[in-house]
């Protein structure tokens, strides 16, 4: 049973967005796309092992997608899925890299061959082994001890070919393929026969983990040196993005396809979160929006029905972050 779901990762949304609101030959384009790319390939090889997961049966695997904790460092552990069962945890690195895949145990990398190519990947197995033992001490901090934690790097691409050198034998118990995996929960109940939480309890360490959980929130403009008047201002079109609409009758007009829309604005809100701020005022709105009439944006955040404090001109609304 999922009992935390799987969401498109806040920074692909925010480059998604960024990448709306820039003019198309600005100079970080490419970087941006690519950083894209990069972070689409990770999620979408997480979504790509949904169809194993599935396969588990009812209340007695737990599956939390995307968990953040936090450490006794100031950093995070960052997993990319969780399994809880009565007996042990299993942690799952999803990969979803194409080519050839070469295991090095000599330099602790991953070697990428391509056809023209080598490159020099960071070892995801010294990075299992790290997030394994983050994990065993935050569950010791909340007096949850001796519970076995068995970390594996899911193939999510079925077309990777894999590759190790001959001192990495066993890597087939630490590294395997996304459709091995009912098989290998399987071996670890025979691994792991004894029963160490009651179904009751299981569920609250989920909630355990859930509480503790602190999602992830990149500042994009600060990482990719980008200044907020760089972004285009506007309500974009939902049917071609062009920026900006114009607001005319109760509705925004694109002027490049002539669609229209009445609720336009709601999309370009959700980037002005994502980008700028998720307080909004008056003032801002217009800005952002390209309005000129104060009674019009009044109307626009009335109908949102958002949170907010302050009376007056000093009212300050709440944008939640949108999936």
């Amino acid at each position: 049973m999922i009992v935390k779901q799987r969401k498109k990762p806040i920074k692909a949304l925010k480059l998604e967005a960024l990448l709306r609101r820039l003019p198309s030959e600005h100079q970080k384009i490419d970087i941006l796309k690519k950083e894209l790319r990069k972070c689409l390939a990770g999620y979408n090889g997480e979504k790509a092992i949904d169809f194993y997961l599935l396969q588990l049966s009812g209340d007695k695997h737990l599956v939390l997608h995307d968990l953040r904790l936090p450490d006794s460092t100031g950093h995070y552990i960052q997993l990319d899925i969780t399994i809880l069962t009565a007996g042990f945890v299993v942690i799952l690195e999803v990969k979803n890299i194409a080519g050839t895949l070469l295991f090095d145990d000599v330099f602790n990398q991953l070697l990428r061959i391509s056809k023209d190519d080598v490159q020099a990947l960071p070892d995801p197995l010294l990075q299992v082994e790290r997030q394994k033992h983050q994990l065993h001490c935050f569950l010791e901090k909340h007096n949850i001890k001796n519970l076995p934690i068995v970390p594996l790097i899911v193939i999510s691409n079925p077309s990777t070919v894999l590759k190790a050198d001959e001192r990495r034998r066993n890597i087939s118990q630490k590294v395997i393929r996304a459709a091995a995996l009912p098989l290998k929960l399987s071996n670890l109940y025979n691994q792991f026969p004894n029963e160490l939480f009651t179904q009751k309890e299981l569920r609250k360490l989920s909630r355990l983990l859930i509480k503790n959980h602190c999602t992830a929130n990149p500042d994009i403009l600060s990482q990719f040196h980008i200044q907020k008047n760089e972004i285009l201002p506007g309500v974009y079109c939902p049917d071609c993005f062009y920026i900006p609409s114009k607001r005319k009758s109760g509705s925004w007009i694109c002027p490049q396809c002539n669609s229209r829309s009445k609720d336009a604005h709601i999309l370009s809100l959700k980037d002005y979160s994502l980008l700028i701020s998720n307080q909004l005022t008056n003032k801002s709105i217009r800005e952002f929006l390209c309005l000129n009439s104060y009674s019009i944006a009044s109307k626009l955040l009335v109908s949102l029905e958002l949170s907010h404090t302050g009376e007056g001109k000093g009212r300050k609304y709440e944008l939640p972050y949108s999936d």
